[in-house]
Order: C-alpha cells, then structure tokens, then sequence
C-alpha cells in the first residue's frame, strides 16, 4: 500500500502541474486575444449549462467520486503491514519484518520433511503475531512450531507471542528478495514520509466521499434548497465574467499559479531525498562544561563535523563480523542529539552480542564526543541464509 501511496501521489502531482500550467495558458491566450491552444472554450461552457444535476451522467459521475473516496479511505484506515518489528533486545531495538519473516521461513525449511515454507509476522500490542505455512506432512507440525519458537527466541521475541503452522500438501511460495539498503551514512530518505501521504489520501478520500453523499441526495432532489433540475454551471457566470474583465483572468492566473506550485512542490517532495539535520562543527569541550565564559574556544579546543562523528561511528560498529553494513543518523541539536542506527546482520547473527556491542559503542560515542544521545533508535536487517535440511 506505501508503493501505491506513492505512485498515486506522484500522479497526483503531475495532475496539478498539468492543470495549473494549462489554466495558465489558456489564461494567456485570452488576455493575448488568441485562439485556445488545447481547450474548446465554448464547448466546456455549453456542455456544462446544458448538463443537469439530475442527468444519469451526472449522477453515474457523483456515485463514482463517492465509491473512489470510500476505497481510498478504506485502504488508508486498515491496519498496514509494520515495516518493522519491536523486540525485548532493549528498549529502542527493532527487526525489520520482512527480514523476520525470511528467518522464520528458512527455520520451517531446515526441519526434516519440509519442503518450503512461508511465514507471517505482525505486531499484536507489544509482541508478535506468526503464522507460518509449510509444505510437508501434516505429522511434522510439532517440530515446525519448535524450531519457529527457538528462532524467535534468537531474534528477541517473547515465548508467549502466537505461533500458529498450517502444514500444506503443495508447495509454498518463497517471499522475494529484501530490498536493497535505501539508507546511506548520512541520513538520507524519502522527502515527504508514508505518513504525511497517508494523511493526504485519507483527507482526499473524507472530501470525494462527501461529495458523493451529498451530491446524490442533491441529484435526487431531496436535499433542500438545491434543484436538480439546474445546470451544473450558472448560465449568467459569462455575464459576470464580462463584468469584472480584466479580474477574473488575474485570479484564473493566480489559481493556475498556485496549483502548478503545488504540484511542482508534491512531486519534488515525493521523488527527491532529505538529508537529515546534522550537527555541524562540534566544540567537544563545551560539552564537557570546559568551554570559556565568553562562550569562545579555549586553547586546544578539538572542532569535530558531526557528519565525520557518524561515519566513525559506523566504522566501529562495523567492527564486529556479525554486523556487514551499519548506518548512522544524528537527528536534532547537541549536545542531546537523536541516535538512529541501521545495521545489516548476518544470517546467525547473535543479536544477544550485537546488542552488547552496540551498547559498547554507544557508550565509547558518548565518551568520544561529549554527546549524550537523548534517543536510541535502532533497525537491524537480518540477511536470508540457504536452509540446511537433514535427511
């Protein structure tokens, strides 16, 4: 659903910009006194007079809006899938899902009588929800559950979390590949988050719902005050506009301004990439409270980018073996910054001792630098390893 969220946003986008920048030509035309380049004036303008609200087109147009809103409030309200997972590592840990749900799958397959398996993970309050299916004799399902519960026992889970397995005499289609690393050292990610777009459609979906409801009542005449036997556009709107010439081109300008502004805005939030807000250069004994009373550098006062902290940061949390690629984010204002972090572990990764190690060297990094991280946040990847079956 986030991938059609941003696919539909993007399209969303080039509709404004389209829009706003055909409403401005138009209005060019006009004022130049010159043929429209794209749009059959007149045509719109008697289409629109001579439509009723009562019309079956009109109506079959209002019904659609509505059931189109309805469908997008109905995709953003549900319950998404977790992008990642919490665990009882430490406060702050997370595992990314889909990473989860590969560990568990090649934990089912490595049981003996398993051909392929597949499995579901999803949050149910503070612990997890499995479900995993399994090709293979139904007899073997106890071993299945086992093995799963062993896994989520090295992953961090709670022992108490539902396991439920479903043995199946076909075979199980395998999960697709992980994506790859979308983050780098210096804190990119997406400019405008799921979120915020979430937010969008569900405001986009509450408005095309509203004037589905209302606009049939209207059609059908029972909503007082309308009649559905007017026009969709007032036949005096030509007069008026003749009226307040030269005006109403000024604000079909600014409206044609503002909605290309807008859809120019949504699609470079959309396709472009933020950069976190990194400190900038450190004073590491101000920090420390060593700093002199006019707030200037003392002698031997050591000036440190936090962009070069973070990358040293990532260097030593490379250190272990267990952990392929780690990326670091410092989020806000020191000396309390956020700490976010991003590791890649191996397929046996003991999360256990990369926890240690983390913890290590955090506390190094605070030592290091003077900085106390006011919030730790971090997502490990598990990477998939080929299962080991014993026959």
């Amino acid at each position: 659903m986030r991938l059609v969220n941003r696919l539909g946003t993007l399209l969303l986008g080039c509709a404004l910009l389209a829009g706003g920048l055909l409403l401005i030509m138009e209005v060019l035309t006009v004022a130049l006194g010159r043929q429209s380049v794209l749009v059959d004036r007149a045509a719109w303008y008697d289409t629109l007079t001579g439509t009723r609200l009562a019309d079956p087109w009109t109506r079959t147009g209002i019904v659609a809006a509505g059931v189109l809103g309805l469908l997008l409030l109905t995709g953003q309200l549900v319950r998404w899938k977790p992008d990642r997972l919490p665990t009882q590592l430490a406060d702050g840990w997370h595992l990314q899902r889909r990473s989860v749900e590969r560990q568990l799958a090649a934990a089912a397959t490595a049981v003996t009588g398993v051909d392929s398996a597949s499995a579901r993970v999803r949050r149910r309050g503070v612990g997890w929800w499995v479900q995993v299916r399994a090709a293979g004799d139904a007899d073997v399902a106890p071993a299945v559950e086992s093995a799963i519960r062993r896994e989520l026992g090295r992953l961090g889970a709670s022992p108490h979390d539902h396991v439920g397995v479903r043995m199946s005499a076909r075979p199980v289609r395998q999960l697709p590949a992980l994506p790859g690393w979308r983050t780098g050292a210096t804190g990119w990610e997406a400019g405008l988050s799921d979120g915020a777009i979430r937010v969008l459609w569900t405001v986009l979906g509450i408005a095309l719902t509203a004037i589905g409801v209302v606009g049939l009542i209207a059609s059908l005449g029972a909503l007082a005050g309308i009649d559905n036997g007017a026009p969709l556009l007032w036949s005096g709107l030509l007069r008026t506009w003749r009226a307040i010439d030269p005006w109403g081109l000024v604000i079909l300008g600014v409206v044609g301004l503002f909605l290309a502004w807008l859809g120019s805005n949504l699609l470079g939030r959309v396709l472009q990439v933020r950069r976190h807000p990194v400190q900038g250069d450190l004073d590491l004994r101000a920090f420390a409270g060593q700093a002199t009373a006019d707030g200037t550098a003392s002698p031997g006062t050591t000036r440190v980018q936090g962009a070069r902290l973070a990358r040293g940061f990532e260097r030593d949390l490379a250190r272990d073996p267990q952990v392929r690629r780690a990326s670091v984010t410092l989020v806000g204002t020191a000396p309390q910054p956020d700490l976010r972090i991003q590791l890649r572990l191996n397929s046996r990764a003991g999360l256990t001792a990369v926890r240690d190690h983390v913890s290590a060297a955090v506390e190094r990094f605070r030592t290091t630098s003077g900085l106390a991280p006011r919030r730790l946040d971090v997502t490990a990847r598990i990477d998939a390893a080929e299962p080991v079956q014993v026959r």
